[in-house]
């Protein structure tokens, strides 16, 4: 597969000096296309091999660390879930409600702070005087 893949990249290394001095007609562009086709399922293949092998390979010797990391990441995400909320001295535990003071809060936070928008900008002096100092 690796002298095909080869082959395929050398015509079409040819086929690319051609066109880039603008000397290929439509026939080498369709034989250009077809190439392409032909390496970009070549690629695919060897992927899909390559993947197939890895699972293979790990259903057979599978991970002895498996259970620990499962164990690990279950209690990770237990610690980062957020189950209630203290907002204006009351626990609000309702997962709904937690969301929409969790946006709300947000919100408040982001939408204060709303930096100008530059439209248009007439920076020659700067420009000059930036390009003055740096020299």
């Amino acid at each position: 597969m690796n002298e095909a893949k080869f082959s395929i990249k050398c015509k079409l290394s040819e086929m690319d000096k051609l066109l880039d001095h603008g000397e290929g007609d439509d026939e080498i562009r369709i034989q250009h296309a077809s190439l392409l086709k032909d390496l970009n399922d070549i690629t695919s293949n060897e992927a899909l091999d390559l993947s197939q092998k890895a699972k293979i390979r790990w259903s057979i010797e599978g991970d002895e660390n498996f259970k620990y990391f499962h164990r690990i990441l279950k209690s990770k995400r237990s610690q980062l879930a957020n189950y209630g909320i203290l907002h204006d001295g009351d626990w609000i535990v309702e997962p709904t409600k937690v969301k929409t003071e969790f946006l709300n809060h947000f919100c408040n936070q982001f939408l204060k702070h709303l930096s100008p928008v530059l439209i248009s900008i007439s920076n020659s002096p700067i420009i000059s005087k930036w390009s003055k100092w740096r020299s």
